[in-house]
């Protein structure tokens, strides 16, 4: 038996969606994410909705086969323009928008016609690895660091917002405007802001979020990314969360922390230990910088994503680990007094990827790492790139690289089933092969409003 979205047993009727629209919503949208990270979704008049919550919404399986380039599906993907699967409401994520007065949102989950996960669902893939980390007696908090760039455009060009350095008060104060919009919107929708500042590049911001379960920390990653643009657009401006927007300032991610927790207790803190880090944090943390290189094919699939991934810029260019060091893609943040260390970072993920697919990859590192003697290797904790060569592996210098990769670690293929693997990677093969020899230029262009 498969796993079945929130609230729901074998067999089992949706709930009446009457219980669950407030008065105001006059139109419900049932929203997905694809292969390519492209947020989607339909909405139905609430009447239409009600009538036909129960049985799902109809939606073609192709839909998950279009690369981010194009609406055509991508070959070898399994996919195809007959059949279908049915997206089922999961009401615990159902919000309303306040960009949209009038509209709410609510997540969806892709089933078949008779009624079981279907197997090329993000979500369902998310669900069964939070099963399997379950299994070994554990829960994982999640929380995500959004970098994003506000441009003026003029003319079909885009420029900087304004010409702040990093944590610039002075720039904070100018959009602060428009944060503070973005910020009341995400706390409308239940998402806890934790702080707001002024990044390096110019006109870039960074929004945190506070931790929260792996699935309720992907449906927020993509409520951040439809908020802000949202927002953004209502004051005039562009928001573009791209990976790298402009090619000589700093690029876009979304950084991830992460913690595991044992009957509601974080276990990671172990005052003393080596690293502050509790045998299992270390386990955890060595499992994911083992499937790193593959891990980069879910995480930062984007060709665009590896103009950021470059040494010298805080984003991780090579597979190595640290204490606190901003140039290692894991990082083990340092805390304050002698508590231990409670979460681990990893740089390597950026808003192009689908979260879904991205946490589920990360639990299935953990979950290696903690059933598998995967050893530690030493902290490296100065600029890895400054060492002599062979110190330190890079990470995959392309798309082409991290997908090779992917194809190679058995582990995280399993993890996706083989339908699912067989056309995220045929939809990143198609956007790998229109893109490979595009410039930096055209790649923006074509992306820049995408993400």
């Amino acid at each position: 038996m498969g796993i079945l979205p929130s609230g729901l047993s074998q067999g089992s009727a949706v709930p009446d969606a009457s219980e669950h629209l407030g008065s105001e919503t006059r139109f419900v949208r049932v929203t997905w994410v694809d292969n390519a990270g492209i947020i989607r979704g339909e909405a139905m008049h609430r009447n239409h909705f009600q009538a036909d919550a129960s049985r799902g919404f109809y939606v073609t399986q192709g839909a998950q086969g279009l690369p981010v380039t194009r609406d055509a599906i991508a070959p070898d993907s399994g996919l195809g323009p007959a059949g279908g699967a049915w997206l089922i409401p999961d009401w615990s994520s159902l919000r309303s928008l306040p960009q949209a007065p009038g509209l709410s949102s609510v997540m969806g989950d892709f089933v078949t016609a008779a009624g079981e996960p279907w197997s090329c669902c993000p979500r369902a893939c998310l669900r069964r690895a939070e099963a399997q980390l379950a299994e070994l007696g554990f829960t994982i908090d999640v929380a995500f660091e959004n970098e994003f760039y506000l441009l003026h455009r003029v003319d079909g060009e885009h420029s900087p917002f304004d010409r702040s350095p990093y944590a610039s008060a002075y720039g904070l104060v100018d959009a602060w405007p428009i944060l503070d919009d973005m910020a009341r919107a995400l706390e409308a929708q239940d998402v806890a802001i934790e702080n707001m500042m002024a990044e390096s590049g110019p006109g870039q911001f960074e929004i945190v979020v506070e931790h929260r379960p792996a699935m309720k920390a992907a449906d927020n990653f993509i409520t951040v990314r439809e908020t802000v643009h949202s927002i953004a657009r209502a004051h005039g401006v562009v928001a573009s969360f791209l990976p790298k927007v402009f090619p000589d300032t700093g690029g876009n991610g979304c950084h991830l922390h992460f913690s595991l927790n044992r009957d509601g207790r974080n276990i990671f803190p172990e005052p003393g230990s080596p690293h502050g880090l509790s045998e299992v944090g270390r386990r955890a943390l060595a499992g994911v910088l083992d499937h790193l290189p593959a891990l980069a094919a879910l995480t930062t699939p984007c060709p665009n994503s590896y103009r950021r991934l470059a040494p010298g810029t805080w984003s991780g260019a090579f597979q190595c680990w640290g204490h606190d060091n901003k140039e290692a893609p894991l990082r083990v943040p340092a805390a304050r007094g002698d508590g231990g260390a409670t979460n681990i970072e990893l740089k390597t993920f950026d808003a192009t990827a689908n979260p879904y697919i991205g946490l589920a990859g990360v639990i299935q590192a953990v979950i290696r790492g903690l059933t598998e003697s995967i050893a530690l290797p030493e902290a490296i904790d100065v600029d890895p790139g400054t060492l002599p060569k062979g110190t330190v592996i890079p990470m995959p210098r392309d798309t082409g690289e991290a997908l090779l990769a992917l194809e190679a670690d058995e582990a995280l293929q399993a993890m996706l089933g083989e339908d699912l693997c067989r056309a995220y990677l045929a939809v990143k093969h198609a956007e790998w092969r229109e893109m490979e020899h595009q410039s930096h230029e055209q790649i923006t262009r074509s992306l820049l409003e995408t993400f």
